[in-house]
């Protein structure tokens, strides 16, 4: 009788992962890891801007041009401002 290898968190992991998205060729596994790691990647990401700026989202802000803020701006020209 053939020994069962133990089951580990990545084969379970991996079981989930079949049973949820049900892949039937390569292009869907893709697609379902890339439905996984957007949201992780889009936390890190926000994660590092918190932390650029020092302050979270939602937070007070430092200054008030920050995180997709607008104000007004001032372009050079060799003659005079715009």
């Amino acid at each position: 009788m053939p020994r069962k290898r133990p089951e580990t968190k990545r084969s379970k992991i991996a079981k989930m992962l079949i049973e949820e998205y049900q892949p039937k060729s390569s292009q869907d596994i893709q697609e379902s890891l890339k439905d996984l790691l957007g949201d992780t990647m889009e936390k890190l990401l926000k994660a590092e801007l918190d932390e650029h700026l020092d302050y979270e989202y939602g937070e007070k802000p430092l200054s008030l041009n920050t995180r997709n803020g607008t104000s007004k701006k001032k372009q050079l020209d060799h003659h005079m401002e715009i």
